[in-house]
């Protein structure tokens, strides 16, 4: 049976759409899939270990103590996004390289015993366990408390200066992240009030200290690494999106005393649950670490490329023609099948602007594979071309429907900035069809 070339030209065109608009129906159902599958395993709820504040034998009143405990709890929940768990056992200082002692050998899965002597006191072994499932143990102690006395104008004044020592301690390493040393005074003519001002004096300067620490900074971290692939620690809830882009950077100081900030690792968030994100590592410069902080670009969501190309003809007739053309693509809540839209128009040969301004418009989707800073991508789309007559002699007119299929390379060389070549086939209702050969640039906003 004969098939006459306007029947072949709608069968073809039909093909095409399918090709086009099935991908995107894809993208949809994928959205709607649960993705826990990559990230169940993960535990959202950073836990934090606080021990009980320890005047460590200084004569301190009951009362005042038990404030200072709750106020050091406020602070670490309202300085850190870390759950805290706040225990009621006490230690000196002495007991430090003990308690890491007793870490080290649980993490090893060495035997413990039923009760584990530190310095001074004892702790139960199941009480124990409790405070090292945490990640973070903090240990507050008084290491400093001179009371001094003055009589000024008859009166006698009390003068407080204390030194609260605060222990950042990593579980799963049994080592000291890091210890903050906090002075505060106190001055009054009633002695339990001057205590108390030194005390409250506290909160305020360890949530600064706190600030200091990365590891319980309040920006987002580093969950876990997997190959390519990391998890970040917070999710849609905090407004983190497919799509969005992520920055690890590194410091090194100069010889002249400068700082210079760097990127070492670039990441693309590709899946999303509320509390966190899944997110694969396009460059990497130095090993990515649980716990290392996470800067999101905070991306408008769009990607502008700038690119030309030569259609070679294939059919008798046609000349070499090249295009200038720009592309936006959406590269918010997508990830690997991205929409676009284009326009194109002709720098060469010149002359046909004698007669006309051809313009040629396409919709479609981008479908992306990654190879760490290299990029493959594959450019299915459906346009359009219209004549605008520039001379008196013709009427504009719309030049036809048809099919542009590109394959593109391409390189990202900063955070903004990408370099490609492409290749691809065009064909258009009617007959004209054609190689492609080009390249370009995109700039993300």
């Amino acid at each position: 049976m004969n098939i006459s070339m306007r029947s072949k030209d709608v069968l073809l065109l039909c093909i095409i759409l399918c090709g086009v608009l099935l991908p995107l129906f894809s993208e949809e159902s994928a959205g709607k899939k649960d993705i826990h599958g990559d990230l169940q395993n993960v535990s959202i709820k950073r836990e934090l270990s606080l021990l009980t504040f320890s005047n460590n034998g200084f004569d301190i009143p009951g009362d005042i103590t038990a404030g200072l405990n709750a106020e050091i709890n406020k602070t670490f929940v309202s300085a850190t996004r870390l759950s805290v768990r706040h225990t009621q056992t006490e230690m000196s200082g002495k007991d430090i390289d003990i308690f890491l002692n007793f870490i080290s050998a649980y993490n090893k899965g060495s035997a413990l015993p039923d009760t584990l002597q530190l310095s001074d006191s004892a702790i139960q072994k199941e009480q124990f366990i409790e405070i090292v499932k945490a990640e973070i143990i903090v240990i507050p102690v008084i290491s400093r408390f001179l009371e001094e006395n003055e009589v000024r104008d008859g009166q006698e004044r009390f003068k407080l200066s204390v030194q609260t020592d605060f222990y950042f301690l990593i579980s799963r390493e049994a080592r000291i992240l890091s210890v903050k040393k906090i002075e505060t005074l106190g001055y009054d003519l009633d002695r339990d009030q001057a205590i108390s001002d030194a005390m409250l004096n506290i909160p305020p300067l360890l949530a600064y200290e706190i600030g200091q620490i990365k590891e319980l900074s309040t920006g987002m971290i580093i969950l876990g690494v997997s190959f390519d692939e990391v998890i970040i620690e917070l999710g849609s809830n905090a407004g983190v999106a497919v799509g969005d882009e992520f920055v690890i950077q590194t410091s090194q100081t100069q010889p002249n005393g400068m700082v210079v900030t760097r990127d070492k690792a670039f990441i693309l968030i590709t899946e999303v649950t509320g509390e966190v994100a899944l997110g694969i590592i396009r460059y990497a410069e130095e090993e990515i670490k649980v716990g290392d902080s996470v800067q999101n670009l905070g991306r408008f969501g769009l990607e502008l490329s700038p690119y030309g190309f030569a259609f070679i003809p294939l059919t008798a007739g046609d000349e070499l023609t090249v295009y200038s053309g720009i592309r936006l693509v959406l590269s918010k809540f997508v990830s690997t099948l991205r929409p676009f839209i284009a326009a194109e128009f002709v720098v060469y040969p010149f002359s046909v602007y004698e007669d006309w301004l051809p313009l040629r418009f396409f919709a479609g989707v981008e479908i992306r594979l990654f190879f760490g800073a290299f990029e493959f991508a594959a450019f299915p789309a459906v346009g359009i071309e219209q004549r605008i007559a520039l001379s008196p002699a013709n009427e504009s007119e719309f030049a036809g429907v048809g099919f542009h299929s590109a394959a593109e390379l391409s390189l990202m060389i900063s955070r903004e900035l990408k370099v490609f070549i492409s290749g691809g086939y065009e064909y258009w209702i009617g007959g004209r069809q054609g190689i492609l050969a080009g390249g370009g640039l995109s700039i993300k906003f």
